[in-house]
């Protein structure tokens, strides 16, 4: 094999590691595999239906002023798997202040109150359903 050859051979390998690397990427500590997914997001509000959900996802941060509270409307359809809704304070500590597991098909309202930011995150295992939430 000539040498040219062997160049060809190794730059290739390099360039697929690197394009496997830009790929699989750095998520921050969040990591998902969504398949089949339509997913619509604002400052108010997070949907996203599904075939399959697995991992971790933080959605939105929520402000809630001095003195208020925020209602967040919920929806779930869950045709299998699980799907966990968080919300956390965003501080040192992360405090979480709601968390629900399992959730099957419903509707809810999550209620937080307490002047701050708080975000929402999702946690699924093999979930094939959808999540709606709305919120002012």
């Amino acid at each position: 094999m000539s040498r040219k050859s062997e160049m060809g051979k190794i730059k290739l390998a390099a360039l697929l590691l690197l394009l496997l690397f830009i790929v699989s990427g750095c998520s921050g500590g969040f990591s998902n595999s969504v398949t089949l997914a339509r997913e619509y997001n604002t400052p108010f509000s997070l949907s996203m239906s599904y075939m399959k959900f697995n991992g971790s996802k933080r959605g939105e941060f929520i402000h809630v002023p001095e003195g208020g509270t925020v209602e967040i409307r919920t929806a779930v359809v869950t045709e299998g798997g699980s799907l966990s809704i968080i919300v956390s304070r965003e501080n040192e500590k992360g405090e979480v202040v709601y968390r629900a597991d399992d959730i099957q098909t419903s509707e809810f309202t999550i209620t937080i109150s307490g002047k701050g930011e708080y975000f929402i995150w999702f946690e699924a295992k093999d979930h094939k359903g959808a999540y709606s939430l709305q919120w002012h």
